[in-house]
């Protein structure tokens, strides 16, 4: 989940980073544990939809600091996640936090925000964190 090779170089931006893949980590551990209540997923996904605001809040915010040329594209992708997340988290309130609709999404949660890290957000790092380093692909949605 969380390594040091998803660093970015804008502080802000890999706390924030770091913080939601452990936060998703702890959620895919208490997944595996049939003792956890379904209140702790409820709580854990409110604590996680915060997170994810805040830190695309930060992004959106940083792109304007840097006169990220990704801006409108990045933001968009931003959009797309919340529609799917949405979508999911839908589902789990239908189904009362079912613990394998649960897991589905914490499974793409995880796979989406480590993609997007290494793809898209390490496009807005700071340059000389990056020098020397190779380009990463376009994400794919």
């Amino acid at each position: 989940m969380w390594s040091e090779e998803l660093l970015i170089g804008v502080e802000e931006i890999d706390r924030q980073h770091r913080e939601l893949l452990l936060t998703l980590s702890g959620f895919m551990e208490a997944l595996g544990n049939p003792q956890t209540s379904r209140e702790y997923y409820r709580t854990t996904m409110e604590q996680t939809k915060a997170l994810v605001i805040e830190h695309f809040n930060t992004e959106e915010k940083h792109f304007g600091e840097i006169g990220f040329t990704e801006a409108e594209y990045h933001t968009e992708l931003h959009k797309s996640f919340f529609e799917k997340a949405t979508d999911f988290d839908i589902e789990l309130i239908k189904t009362d936090y079912d613990p394998e609709v649960a897991l589905r999404l914490v499974e793409m949660l995880i796979a989406w925000f480590t993609e997007h890290i290494r793809c898209e957000d390490r496009k807005m790092a700071d340059p000389v964190f990056w020098s020397g380093r190779e380009e990463t692909p376009r994400f794919q949605l």
